[in-house]
């Protein structure tokens, strides 16, 4: 794969001269970009982990950490999440336009909201930009499902690495009790029966979604044939012998 080369990184962050660049080969480019994604990549992670606030943010605003935390002990929770997320991806900002002739420092109190401060700024007025006094809060970032995934399969692969050949899709969890994976043969799979080894709930979600919807590939013959194929078995007979020390089922 065809990979940009950075030279203003490369001279920044080496302190190359032209005359290195000119002998320096392709490869050894790209082996310094790399090494310098993954030192970029470790100090952010050990910012992470000296930062109270982040800490503090996680808890509060990724909204599956309670959930998983139930699963998961909370440790493990905090180092995939910290290894995964900027804060950036956790928390966002609220702006709260405060209509003329309002005192300036009277911020009413927002759900799952924090007051930050009160600023002249720009908000949005439909297509155009302009300038209000605003209390600015901080929220969850309205984006972060997005990043639910990743933080997701990566609990998921680590504590069970015999369910990375079913190469799953996660997405956003809004509520843990009907949250569900996919695998990549398009078996709808509920989170907590995956977690308890039920694969016959597993199976009862398929068969009352084919009748249901009855369409495309998502028939009950369709449906049945899945059920039944080498790839389902073998699948079935993974999540029932997985070991679950440490796990809350």
């Amino acid at each position: 794969m065809q990979k940009n080369i950075d030279i203003t990184a490369l001279i920044e962050t080496y302190h190359l001269t032209e005359e290195k660049l000119k002998h320096m080969t392709l490869l050894e480019a790209i082996q310094l970009l790399d090494q310098k994604d993954s030192n970029d990549k470790q100090k952010a992670i050990q910012e992470r982990k000296n930062d109270p606030n982040y800490l503090k943010d996680l808890k509060t605003y990724f909204r599956p950490y309670s959930a998983l935390c139930s699963i998961w002990p909370e440790e493990t929770v905090q180092k995939v999440c910290i290894e995964e997320l900027s804060p950036h991806d956790i928390t966002g900002e609220h702006k709260m336009v405060i209509p003329k002739g309002d005192p300036l420092y009277n911020p009413p109190k927002l759900y799952g909201m924090e007051y930050i401060k009160t600023a002249y700024t720009f908000v949005n007025n439909g297509d155009d930009l302009i300038h209000r006094n605003c209390y600015i809060y901080k929220c969850a970032n309205p984006h972060q499902g997005s990043r639910h995934g990743t933080i997701i399969l990566r609990l998921l692969y680590e504590t069970w690495p015999q369910l990375k050949p079913f190469a799953f899709s996660a997405y956003e969890m809004t509520n843990l009790e009907s949250y569900e994976i996919y695998t990549k043969s398009h078996l709808f799979v509920p989170f907590l029966a995956l977690i308890k080894g039920d694969t016959e709930a597993i199976r009862k979600r398929n068969r009352d979604y084919a009748k249901s919807y009855n369409n495309g590939f998502f028939t009950p013959k369709n449906i049945e044939t899945l059920l039944k194929s080498k790839e389902t078995k073998q699948f079935f007979q993974t999540i029932e012998t997985m070991d679950r020390k440490g796990i809350c089922v």
